[in-house]
């Protein structure tokens, strides 16, 4: 069994469930907890091999699947049936595959930054990140904390909030690198494509919203989820600036995860009928 560290700020059902990426932890959401715990329960966790999580040594104890276990793992031991789903790249693809998989724990699906890597173009150049990345980690997590601090993705963050930008490489650096490394190399490396869950996407009923940094990975996740019909409410495509990260736009964030939430029949009213506190955010 794989213990779990979590956090809740308890309002009342339904329950936000915030899931991080791979290069944060739960206190990435502190904003999004702030905006939101006067008035809903918001529950967060840090992933297994993100201490003070369990670090399983074993590479089968990481995985999709094994991310979507554990995240509900964590409602079930809240006593909670479903909950809104709120991810970030990694988590954003946990958030997806937990709609797939077990779409009556997700009243409502926000996903944001997961298109990365899925276009076929991309998919060799992705492995081989994830494969190098891992590598990296498991022989000096400093070193790679260093160079993912200062990678492309986190130019933005730097020049926004360089306070911030610090703290986050400071965590980033006292990482596990035995965690660290086998999810990079067990959970990104070996994750299906969004083009591989077209046909399961076009049938999903659960509201979602899509969130990325780019206009093209925007379109391509929009042509993901739109290989057919799809029976249920529609999903949204929508544009936040520079790359995928909480802690760069949390207002904007919010509004995203409004745009799912509202659309769920649980969030307050008929089906479509913004909840309350959808207003505060529309401003």
């Amino acid at each position: 069994m794989t213990a779990l560290a979590w956090r809740s700020r308890w309002k009342g059902p339904p329950p936000l469930l915030f899931l991080h990426e791979v290069a944060g932890d739960l206190h990435d959401w502190r904003a999004q907890v702030a905006h939101f715990a006067d008035r809903y329960t918001c529950v967060r966790y840090n992933a297994r091999g993100y201490p003070p999580s369990d670090v399983p040594a074993a590479p089968d104890s990481y995985g999709q699947h094994i991310a979507v276990q554990d995240a509900i793992a964590v409602l079930d031991g809240l006593g909670f049936d479903a909950a809104h789903v709120v991810g970030l790249s990694m988590g954003g693809f946990c958030a997806v595959h937990l709609m797939l998989q077990r779409p009556e724990r997700c009243l409502s699906a926000t996903v944001a930054g997961a298109g990365y890597g899925s276009a076929p173009h991309q998919r060799t150049g992705f492995t081989e990140e994830a494969r190098t990345a891992a590598r990296m980690f498991r022989e000096d997590v400093r070193a790679a904390a260093d160079a993912y601090q200062n990678g492309p993705t986190r130019v933005q963050y730097r020049l926004k909030d360089p306070d911030g930008w610090r703290s986050f490489g400071e965590r980033l650096a006292g990482r596990d690198p035995v965690g660290m490394s086998l999810t990079f190399s067990q959970v990104l490396a070996e994750r299906p494509s969004l083009y591989d869950l077209r046909d399961r996407l076009a049938a999903v009923r659960t509201p979602s919203c899509w969130s990325s940094a780019t206009r093209t990975t925007v379109a391509s996740t929009s042509r993901s989820c739109s290989s057919g019909p799809s029976p249920g409410p529609p999903s949204r495509c929508c544009r936040v600036p520079a790359t995928p990260s909480t802690w760069k736009s949390p207002r904007r964030s919010t509004r995203c995860s409004t745009t799912s939430w509202t659309r769920s029949p649980t969030a307050g009213g008929r089906p479509g009928t913004p909840p309350p506190w959808a207003e505060a955010l529309s401003a």
